[in-house]
């Protein structure tokens, strides 16, 4: 044989080779759990930068996405993973090689039932001062809680059986999105903490609570983009009586609130009937604030 001849079975052979492994590689069977998250084009129709959300819950009072906390052990299960231009219909894979919390991998959850639901965290694209480029989750008046960031997609809960030590492919299609904050104020103050100075969740002044916006020159040649803060001021009862006196002042930094909250709840009107529960409680809290004395406090 000629060394023209060898040269083209040498090829054919690797051609053969490669083809059968890449059979086998296509038709290996999953020996673990594998879910596949995508979104439809009629929910968006352009591909997404992000981070998708996958969440294993014992139980669906709330929805899984409102029980992972950082801060305590009793935290539902959850696992991340980034995309990059992930188009519509496309699946995002979340497998034993996905890192998650509080267990690391889908190998070390324990078989059972379990309520599922994904979300898609959606990042934009910043164009730094400095001149470097990031893909982030911006804040959207919602205080960076992915649960609830408007125009986020998610998936509605779902309940399956779960063995990490069984193969079995799971479709997760993202088809819901959340809201806006001007659409729907209660949602984005509830996982917020945030009091809400009425009923109807609607930032207003009136004359012992003062709220501020202003864009701010150095944050906004940072990031690269318009950047603003915001400031809630809680003057003192007869402050515009007397605008020559003067008076202590308290000044906490805070993050994203839109109002005053927690032991600073403060509104003018008492709590509706409809309000139950810590919602009530705190709402009562707040209406009596106005008859007694006020602090002079600054959040940023």
């Amino acid at each position: 044989m000629n060394r023209v001849s060898l040269l083209i079975v040498l090829v054919f052979l690797s051609c053969t080779a490669t083809a059968l492994a890449a059979k086998k590689k296509t038709t290996t069977k999953a020996t673990s759990p594998r879910f596949e998250i995508s979104f439809p084009k009629e929910v968006n129709a352009n591909p997404i930068d992000g981070h998708v959300l996958l969440v294993l819950a014992q139980n669906n009072d709330p929805e899984p996405r409102f029980q992972i906390s950082f801060m305590t052990p009793q935290s539902q299960q959850i696992f991340g993973a980034d995309v990059d231009a992930l188009a519509p219909g496309a699946p995002a894979i979340i497998d034993t090689s996905t890192l998650g919390y509080p267990a690391e991998s889908l190998n070390d959850v324990p078989a059972g039932d379990y309520w599922v639901q994904a979300v898609l965290n959606i990042y934009d694209t910043f164009h730094l001062g400095n001149g470097r480029t990031l893909k982030l989750p911006p804040d959207k008046g919602e205080g960076q809680h992915w649960q609830t960031k408007p125009g986020n997609l998610y998936s509605k809960p779902e309940k399956l059986h779960l063995d990490p030590k069984s193969p079995r492919t799971v479709t997760i299609r993202l088809i819901l999105r959340n809201p806006t904050v001007e659409q729907d104020p209660t949602l984005a103050d509830k996982m917020g903490g945030w009091s809400g100075a009425n009923d109807e969740h609607k930032i207003v002044d009136n004359q012992w609570v003062k709220h501020i916006r202003l864009q701010s020159d150095l944050l906004t040649k940072f990031w690269g983009r318009p950047t603003y803060l915001g400031a809630v001021i809680l003057l003192p009862d007869g402050w515009e009586q007397h605008p020559d006196a003067h008076y202590p002042v308290i000044v906490e930094q805070d993050h994203f609130h839109r109002d005053l909250p927690g032991v600073l709840a403060f509104r003018t009107t008492p709590p509706s009937e409809s309000l139950k529960g810590s919602d009530l409680r705190v709402a009562q809290s707040g209406y009596k604030s106005i008859r007694i004395g006020l602090p002079v406090a600054f959040r940023a």
